[in-house]
């Protein structure tokens, strides 16, 4: 195939990898390399001395060369900018692992591939290699233990060591998408094991040992290391159920290193995508299948962080627990425990979140520094204990760069808000009723009528709780949740307490009366009518005669909370995505609560 006929491709870094795709590019012949984009001088005038076509930018290259394809070689961290810039030029990618960092970042790659219409690849190039091609072909589908040794050679020096990368993100990523393709297309981990180590008197990790748990009893180890004094050690050892033989493949203790060892994988993986750009070229590439799955891509990132959590916990963790955003409990009383057990695990986490257990209590045995404020453990924190301490566990927490979502009530918040704002954080206060489903429709009924067309808002909220005769407290904590109701409803109304009076002691009544003036000059009367000792919960807002809510009978058994049960859920779904960036950490939320924490020291102000 000449030059002019094969597929043209552009490689984007001119480091160790990049030079040995370029000669695999020219040894196969399955496709023509049109230069290389070298974002560092030095480099670039080493490639030139070699006659090699160079390029400062992709955006130069796709100006001045013909090309179909590009071949990331770049260092990780530039992988994501690359191949959305590619992908915006119509270009299809082959980039060497792992495309990204993080879960997130791949699928991001691979859906803005997916919008150009445009193909990309990742190079896992061991599912190349004959050998374990052939011991995949011998692999009994009921196979019982995959033994997978990968050790490194020659030894790193000590200055090139902190620039590998993470041992888990950087070493046994290959390890685990080996095991991946053994277990099959469906296969995940349930758990995973993890632990590692330095062997060079270095804070940095070179030896790690994981154990990976499969559906059916099968499980993976892995022995790992960055120098093998023996030799390059590259093998796995397969072991079948009854009186078949164990399947063994690799090499052991030779005096080479990765690319002498994969050679012909390396090779392969050139011609895999050649054989793809010429079907494109014949539009034949949607009956293309790629050797590596997206979704492999996705799961090898996942398990990877799972080891990461686990080495980081020193203790076995599921795969649901490493996944997303890991959120610990900050206590967990009988109304953390519904929390828990009812909300979150009742059908499923929200997306982009994982509960890291145990909770956090007096008798947990864990320590609040190590276990709790630690962002190697834990991502975001959901604050439940007594509520004297909410305040304190909350700030605590924001301060050590936590996301945060804490139950009312909560002592000057004004000051939380301003660490969460300083430090970027996500906060959040538990008023799950604005994620009711009732009480949205009040609120749209507001929008629609028009605020400044509203005469009455009637709020009313009736307890089958004891009563409790600190009524300030009660104002505080239940009564908060009504006036965060009306902050809610009437978002851009000036709120003024007028009033704040205990109605009957003996069941906490409270009645607390506020006037919400608009911006047209206008204004609504609003009302809050609170008491304990009721025989069923009741919590209707009426706004000019239309009621929303509800007045249901609460069995002994049942918490009344529990009416609130898809509120919760869509509450922590909401903080999960704040926590993981996937919606915007808007000041104007907190401003909202702060609005609210504002009309409850003016009630208990003039609470008679």
């Amino acid at each position: 195939m000449s030059s002019t006929t094969k597929p043209r491709v552009l490689i984007l870094g001119g480091g160790r990898m990049g030079a040995m795709r370029r000669e695999l590019m020219e040894e196969t012949n399955a496709v023509h390399c049109v230069g290389i984009v070298e974002v560092f001088p030095a480099a670039r005038e080493r490639l030139c001395a070699e006659g090699v076509t160079v390029f400062e930018t992709l955006e130069a290259a796709a100006e001045k060369a013909d090309f179909e394809a590009v071949w990331c070689c770049s260092p990780t961290a530039f992988h994501p900018a690359q191949i959305a810039a590619a992908a915006a030029l119509g270009k299809h990618i082959y980039c060497e692992k792992p495309i990204a960092f993080t879960t997130t970042e791949i699928d991001e790659c691979y859906a803005s591939c997916e919008a150009a219409d445009v193909r990309l690849f990742c190079g896992w190039m061991r599912r190349f290699d004959q050998g374990f091609r052939e011991a995949h072909k011998r692999a009994n589908a009921d196979w019982v233990h995959l033994r997978i040794v990968s050790r490194d050679n020659p030894m790193p020096s000590r200055e090139l060591l902190p620039q590998l990368g993470d041992v888990f993100q950087d070493l046994l990523c290959h390890d685990v998408n080996l095991a991946l393709w053994f277990a099959g297309e469906n296969e995940m981990p349930v758990a995973v094991y993890a632990t590692a180590l330095s062997s060079f008197d270095t804070d940095v990790l070179d030896n790690a040992y994981a154990t990976l748990e499969f559906p059916r009893g099968r499980v993976v180890t892995i022995e790992a290391s960055r120098f093998s004094p023996d030799g390059y050690d590259q093998r796995i050892e397969l072991l079948t159920r009854g009186t078949e033989k164990n399947v063994v493949s690799g090499t052991e203790f030779r005096p080479f290193s990765f690319p002498q060892r994969y050679r012909q994988a390396f090779g392969d993986e050139v011609r895999h995508f050649g054989e793809f750009l010429t079907a494109w070229k014949a539009d034949r590439a949607k009956s293309f299948k790629q050797h590596v799955p997206r979704e492999h891509d996705v799961m090898t990132q996942r398990v990877v962080q799972a080891l990461r959590t686990s080495f980081n916990l020193r203790r076995r963790v599921t795969l649901a627990e490493a996944s997303g955003v890991r959120l610990r409990f900050v206590g967990e009383g009988q109304f953390g425990a519904f929390v828990k057990n009812a909300v979150l695990l009742g059908q499923g986490q929200p997306s982009s979140f994982a509960l890291v257990e145990p909770s956090y209590t007096r008798s947990s045995g864990l320590e609040w520094q190590r276990d709790v404020l630690n962002p190697e453990v834990v991502d975001a924190v959901y604050v439940c204990s007594p509520d004297a301490l909410h305040f304190e566990h909350a700030d605590a927490c924001v301060r050590a760069g936590m996301h945060v979502l804490v139950e009312k009530p909560v002592g000057t918040f004004h000051l939380l808000k301003q660490q969460a704002i300083a430090r970027g954080v996500a906060l959040m206060v538990g008023f799950m009723r604005r994620f009711d489903a009732q009480f949205a429709a009040a609120r749209q009924h507001v929008m629609d009528k028009g605020a400044d067309n509203v005469h009455t808002v009637v709020v009313e909220s009736r307890d089958p709780v004891p009563a409790c005769e600190d009524m300030k407290f009660v104002l505080a904590n239940s009564c908060s949740h009504d006036l965060d109701m009306v902050n809610w409803l009437l978002p851009h109304a000036q709120l003024t307490v007028d009033s704040a009076s205990v109605t009957d002691l003996a069941k906490s009544g409270l009645l607390v009366k506020l006037t919400a003036t608009h911006a047209s000059g206008g204004s609504t009367a609003v009302e809050i009518r609170y008491s304990k000792c009721h025989p069923t919960y009741q919590q209707q807002v009426h706004i000019d005669g239309a009621t929303f809510g509800y007045n249901h009978h609460v069995p002994a058994d049942e918490p009344f909370c529990a009416l609130y049960t898809d509120a919760y859920r869509a509450q922590f779904a909401h903080f999960a995505k704040l926590a993981a960036g996937e919606v915007d950490r808007s000041d104007a939320l907190l401003h909202s609560y702060a609005r609210t924490f504002s009309l409850v020291d003016s009630a208990i102000d003039m609470l008679a």
